[in-house]
């Protein structure tokens, strides 16, 4: 696994590397056969992510570092992932650094997607038929099926935007994948000083 931000371990930081495997591993579900996700349903949030996860195959086939910037973009709140996880020290982001930040977030997330992908086979996919409010936000319930027998649930987070959602979490082994990032985020820029363009650079690496 491919250190994060080059941050010394510990237990916590750990435990958020294994549950970012497996998040990982639930982007990679996109890479499984459209037949094997479940019939249309009439529930909004659960068409959505069943059209995020038959246009997502290529990115996960591939493991390709652009596909996944691309699904990213199209699909993730990044504004909200990115805000989240620069935690305390987000009035730090100068206005000018905005857009480079957010690109950098993607860029991050995109390199760490790519390279966990390829360690990973999905043999099936299923994306629940129900779903459940939580203030503002509608969570999604699916499960990932691998071939070595393992299976795990995956909680989507989604928000309204328009007339479709965006993504802003997922949940895999009890950790949601935000504050895993503020984890890392936060930690790096206290280790530089506080500098959040050290970040900015480091993410576009």
């Amino acid at each position: 696994m491919m250190p994060i931000l080059k941050r010394a371990p510990n237990r916590r930081h750990a435990a958020y590397l294994g549950a970012l495997a497996i998040f990982c591993v639930a982007l990679v579900l996109f890479a499984a056969p459209a037949r094997q996700v479940e019939a249309a349903s009439g529930d909004p949030a659960v068409r959505f992510m069943q059209k995020v996860a038959a246009q997502l195959q290529t990115a996960g086939r591939l493991g390709s570092r652009s596909a996944f910037q691309k699904a990213i973009t199209r699909y993730a709140d990044i504004t909200y992932i990115g805000t989240v996880s620069l935690g305390t020290y987000l009035p730090k982001l100068k206005k000018s650094r905005k857009k480079d930040y957010y690109n950098g977030v993607r860029r991050f997330m995109s390199r760490y997607f790519a390279v966990q992908s390829r360690s990973y086979k999905v043999t099936k996919t299923q994306i629940l038929s129900r779903t459940k409010q939580k203030g503002r936000n509608t969570l999604v319930d699916s499960r990932i099926y691998l071939s070595n027998g393992k299976s795990y649930n995956v909680t989507w987070k989604l928000v309204r935007s328009g007339k479709t959602y965006r993504i802003q979490d997922a949940r895999i082994l009890g950790f949601w994948l935000t504050p895993f990032l503020r984890d890392a985020f936060v930690g790096y820029v206290k280790q530089n000083s506080g500098s959040v363009n050290k970040l900015i650079v480091a993410l576009k690496r």
